[in-house]
């Protein structure tokens, strides 16, 4: 599924022979731009959980930013099909304070049990940022027993921030430093991993 919330439907700009296999949604809700991205990206995973027959119809979600491409979903997907007990897979940094929020994998239920009753604690401008509400959300499901699997690949994403407008670094000695590093990480923390 894709999801546009400035509310402009771009449907018609896709050729016809992805019309079946992605849905389109479209809405009004970049209303609370003054709290920052984060707000709308909770306004655009709230509007898919209630609209989307894609979304309804799943065992389990990833959500990726939009501007952005992982060249290596693939790798994701697979690991989240080797162990579909995975309620939440995601990318827990800086001494699990924040989360990779441009891309993560969960189970339905993750969204209104732990993660949309956090919306009115996003910020920007106050550094309650979407990275922060997400750890604290995942770790809340942790707590609660639910299955958590840390990335052991590094994403590797082209595109454009949202934040800063720059494009993202690539290529094979960039993404290759990275994937060490991730793969340390994953050691290092000693959970449970895909």
């Amino acid at each position: 599924m894709f999801i546009e919330n400035s509310g402009t439907d771009i449907s018609t700009d896709i050729d016809a022979k992805y019309l079946e296999r992605v849905e389109f949604l479209t809405f009004k809700g970049n209303d609370s731009s003054h709290r920052g991205k984060g707000y709308g990206e909770f306004n655009c995973l709230r509007y898919a959980s209630q609209h989307s027959s894609f979304y309804k119809n799943s065992d389990f979600v990833f959500k990726i930013t939009g501007r952005l491409k992982v060249f290596n979903f693939e790798k994701f997907y697979n690991c989240y099909l080797d162990n579909p007990k995975t309620f939440i897979f995601a990318d827990l940094q800086k001494m699990l304070k924040i989360a990779d929020s441009r891309i993560f994998g969960f189970h339905p239920d993750f969204l209104s049990k732990y993660l949309l009753k956090r919306q009115e604690e996003l910020d920007d401008s106050t550094g309650r940022i979407f990275e922060f509400v997400l750890a604290k959300a995942i770790l809340e499901a942790i707590i609660s027993e639910e299955q958590f699997s840390q990335f052991s690949r590094y994403p590797e994403l082209v595109g454009i921030s949202g934040t800063a407008g720059q494009t993202y670094r690539s290529g094979f000695f960039y993404f290759s430093a990275k994937h060490i590093q991730i793969s340390v990480k994953k050691f290092l923390m000693g959970m449970s991993t895909v």
